[in-house]
C-alpha cells in the first residue's frame, strides 16, 4: 500500500528530517522524495510503502507531527492500479520572456491531446549575456504510444509561434 504525503514550512524548522524519521518508526519505506525551497518556505513531496497497518499509523501520526512542528501536512492513498496506457517519455521546455499564462496554456494544450503531464518545473531566471528575465517551464510527459510524434511536433511549433515562446522537445533515453 502507499500513501503520498505533501508537506509545507517555514525553513528553519527542518521539518523534513522529523518526517523522514516518522516514516522510519511506522516501517515505511520512501519510494519518491522532492524537496524545493520557495523563498522561506519548505516543500516536501513524499511517496512511501507499507503495509495496511503501517501506513495507517502513519497516516495517524502524520496529525500529531503537523501540530508539534507547526506545519501543513495532507496525504492520500493513491489508487493501486495505473489507468495510463503505455506510453513514450518526453521532456519539454519552453522559454520566453513573460510566464503570461505559459504554464496554463501549455498543461491545457497537452490534456486536450491526451499527454500525461508526470512533472512540471518552473522558475525565472536571469539571461548570462543581458541580463534580462527569462520564465523557464520544463515537463516531463508521458506521451500515448498512439499519438503521432510528428503531428505533435507540429502542433507545439504553431503553439510556440502563436506565445512566442521557444519550445525544446526531446525524447528521454533511459
Amino acid at each position: 500500500m502507499q500513501l503520498a504525503i505533501t508537506a509545507l514550512g517555514n525553513n528553519p524548522t527542518n521539518f523534513i528530517n522529523k518526517i523522514l524519521d516518522t516514516v522510519s518508526s511506522c516501517d515505511c519505506q520512501v519510494l519518491t522524495l522532492k524537496s524545493s525551497c520557495l523563498n522561506q518556505a519548505v516543500a516536501c513531496y513524499l511517496l512511501v510503502n507499507g503495509n495496511w497497518n503501517q501506513i495507517a499509523k502513519l497516516e495517524s501520526t502524520l496529525t500529531n507531527l503537523q501540530i508539534l512542528l507547526n506545519i501543513n501536512i495532507h496525504s492520500l492513498r493513491p489508487d493501486s492500479t495505473p489507468k495510463r496506457s503505455e506510453s513514450i517519455p518526453y521532456f519539454l521546455e519552453s522559454i520566453s520572456a513573460s510566464p503570461n499564462n505559459v504554464i496554463e496554456n501549455m498543461s491545457s494544450f497537452l490534456y486536450e491531446r491526451d499527454v500525461y503531464i508526470e512533472d512540471i518545473n518552473a522558475r525565472f531566471f536571469q539571461a548570462s549575456y543581458n541580463q534580462t528575465k527569462v520564465f523557464s517551464v520544463k515537463f516531463i510527459l508521458s506521451i500515448p504510444i498512439k499519438l503521432k510524434i510528428r503531428s505533435l511536433r507540429e502542433d507545439l511549433q504553431d503553439f510556440s509561434f502563436k506565445f512566442n515562446i521557444d519550445i525544446l522537445f526531446n525524447p528521454i533515453n533511459q
